[in-house]
């Protein structure tokens, strides 16, 4: 069984739980980690460093997300389609990406208010 953890450092740690050991350290953040969520086949992260990262279950960063204005503080997968998901931040803008290109796909900016909270 694993378990993720993210740190202020900006590292996500991949724990053994069991054994209650560290297997693996994802680094690449420059600001604290946000959110996690992790499937079978790799491991999202957002930061306050502006960016959603996907990883792959050894560690390395496959894809960097780029394009918000500020901490990107909130991460879902979209339902039935594992090669999406989507992101939050504190710029007020709502993401949808494609996670095979690592491009945006769509761009939800409100004109009131910080929307740090959605459902896809």
């Amino acid at each position: 069984q694993k378990c993720l953890s993210g740190a202020a450092d900006g590292d996500i740690k991949v724990w053994n739980v069991k054994a209650g050991t560290v297997e693996r350290v994802c680094a690449g953040h420059s600001g604290p980690v946000v959110t996690i969520h992790a499937d079978e086949r790799c491991i999202f992260s957002t930061s306050f460093d502006s960016s959603c990262r996907v990883w792959n279950w050894q560690g390395r960063n496959t894809q960097t997300l780029l394009g918000h204005q500020g901490h990107v503080c909130g991460l879902s997968p979209q339902p039935g389609d594992e090669g999406t998901i989507w992101t939050g931040a504190d710029d007020g803008v709502v993401k949808r990406w494609n996670v095979e290109t690592g491009t945006c796909t769509a761009n939800l900016d409100p004109t009131v208010g910080l929307d740090q909270s959605f459902q896809p």
